[in-house]
């Protein structure tokens, strides 16, 4: 029987936890970096800032400001303060995941129309969550390895708890949201129907395959490396997922605003019930709807008094985005 505690064993481990870490970051450095255009584009006025580029600035961000720490941690030659890295890895990881979860509360505000007890739900899910994540910023300890250099986390099997609330929570928000999809179903031939859908179940699936091996592996507490092996992936894959699944959206939404009000000739009636974006108003009849990037807040909308008019993806979109969250 393999003993995982051998200090042989866990040197070995350890090394690949770091050649893992090493090829994680630099995967997530080139996501970064490629994908840069999009906050430029705000920069320097492309796109209009609204408040939930907040949210995916400080996701991105965070994680990034993680990856850097994490390397500086697995490479330190000279002894360092490893109580104080592992706090601020461990915040700025906690705040990734948090701004992440915090996108799909935004969706399910958007898809729920602003239902308060909707909201309040998704709401106070996601706090209990942020909670967890203090909780387990608290307790954490490193100490500086005087053999080989570098941090070493140590009781890592403190993330058990963590571990399950995440995933109950992803799991959770992300069924609010599909279920509250399910429910306009008379929409799914739109175009932004299905590709919130579509977004939906991917990241479910995102968090199934990457949250249940860290599950798994926490439980087993086989030895520290092991424990950590699966966290940083996790964390990594589920900030990608969502930051594309963002700019994606966004990015359909310009695309679909400029073609409907060109098809829509100058319409500004919505039609029966649509998921979408509202265009600024027209200085006159006579002037083409102005067409601006969106945000990843929508929220359905529906007029029963145009019954006689399709929902397809000629639907007059609309949009809350510009009055800020309600949560």
């Amino acid at each position: 029987m393999t003993n995982w505690k051998d200090p042989a064993r866990l040197a070995e481990v350890y090394l690949d936890f770091i050649k893992l870490g090493h090829v994680l970051a630099g995967l997530y450095i080139w996501e970064f970096v490629s994908n840069l255009h999009y906050e430029w584009a705000f920069i320097v006025g492309k796109r209009k800032w609204l408040w939930t580029l907040g949210i995916y600035v400080t996701c991105r961000f965070s994680a990034l400001l993680f990856t850097i720490l994490n390397l500086i941690g697995m490479d330190a030659s000279d002894p360092i303060n490893c109580q104080v890295w592992i706090i601020w890895s461990l915040v700025f990881a906690s705040l990734a995941l948090a701004s992440g979860s915090f996108l799909i509360v935004v969706r399910i505000s958007a898809i729920w129309e602003r239902k308060t007890p909707v909201i309040l739900l998704a709401t106070s899910i996601w706090l209990i969550n942020v909670a967890f994540w203090i909780h387990d910023i608290s307790r954490s300890l490193s100490v500086w390895n005087s053999f080989g250099g570098g941090c070493l986390d140590l009781f890592t099997s403190r993330g058990q708890p963590l571990s399950i609330v995440t995933f109950l929570t992803d799991t959770i928000l992300l069924t609010i949201m599909l279920v509250g999809l399910w429910r306009k179903g008379e929409l799914q031939k739109s175009g932004l129907w299905r590709l919130l859908w579509t977004q939906g179940l991917t990241w479910l699936t995102l968090a199934v395959l990457v949250e249940i091996p860290m599950i798994v592996m926490l439980y087993l507490n086989l030895n520290d490396p092991w424990n950590l092996m699966f966290q940083t992936p996790a964390l990594l894959v589920l900030v990608i997922g969502a930051t594309r699944m963002h700019r994606a959206l966004t990015n359909w939404g310009s695309v679909a605003e400029y073609v409907s009000t060109r098809q829509a000739g100058l319409r500004t009636t919505p039609s029966t019930s649509g998921i979408g974006f509202r265009t600024g108003p027209s200085t006159s009849p006579s002037t083409t709807l102005p067409v601006r990037p969106i945000e990843i807040a929508v929220h359905m909308c529906s007029d029963h008094d145009s019954a006689t008019q399709t929902h397809s993806d000629k639907t007059f979109f609309k949009s809350d985005l510009e009055s800020g969250p309600n949560v």
